[in-house]
């Protein structure tokens, strides 16, 4: 879903939130980005900076907890979350914190499951 949402876009700077093993963040560094990823897991952080290392890829990663973390407002062209698995009360504020960092003219991307795939 990233991949064709986002590659028409001109590059610039983007935050991917929730970023794990830094798939997304990796993908947007190789395309032109200037990438930010953050996410609350050491181990997924340090699988995505090995792999930035392995591919001489320069993305700036953040270990932080969403729930107290806060980007910096309108700092970001692009950001994207992809699939944060969290109750909707605990990532309705993560979204928000999220729209705030999107700079003017910018995007935001969210990408999720629907509801009916719990049970289809």
């Amino acid at each position: 879903m990233l991949v064709s949402r986002v590659a028409p876009l001109s590059p610039g700077s983007a935050l991917d939130v929730a970023c794990g093993d830094g798939t997304n963040p990796l993908w947007l560094a190789a395309h032109g980005w200037r990438v930010t990823g953050v996410d609350w897991s050491r181990v997924g952080l340090a699988r995505a900076r090995a792999s930035a290392d392995a591919a001489r890829l320069a993305v700036d990663w953040v270990e932080a907890d969403l729930h107290r973390w806060s980007p910096p407002v309108g700092a970001f062209d692009l950001v994207t979350i992809v699939y944060l698995h969290l109750p909707a009360a605990e990532r309705r504020p993560i979204y928000a914190a999220a729209a705030r960092a999107v700079a003017p003219g910018g995007r935001l991307l969210v990408v999720g499951h629907d509801r009916t795939n719990l049970a289809e």
